[in-house]
């Protein structure tokens, strides 16, 4: 049982770094569609897209903190109609 709660932990903590590249890639900044070769030209990439990340979440928190994103029932808990990165990126 204790294996099971380790690995749940850590996916939680890993849960986050998967949404980062989901927006990078393909859900926000389309990264993929660059198709760079270069690496040194990529990792600089991914610097400012944290970077830019970072300040759309910030973006969100705020937006939120003004009018409070609406709920949605998914299965069996609530969560937001639109994710903080997208309502920072978006306004």
């Amino acid at each position: 049982m204790a294996d099971a709660a380790k690995i749940s932990e850590a996916y939680r903590k890993r849960w986050g770094i998967e949404v980062f590249f989901l927006h990078c890639k393909t859900n926000g900044f389309n990264m993929e569609d660059l198709n760079f070769k270069n690496l040194e030209k990529v990792q600089l990439l991914m610097a400012l897209a944290a970077v830019a990340y970072v300040f759309s979440l910030l973006n969100g928190l705020i937006k939120e903190g003004v009018k409070p994103i609406a709920l949605k029932n998914y299965r069996d808990k609530k969560a937001r109609s639109i994710s903080l990165f997208r309502l920072g990126l978006t306004t």
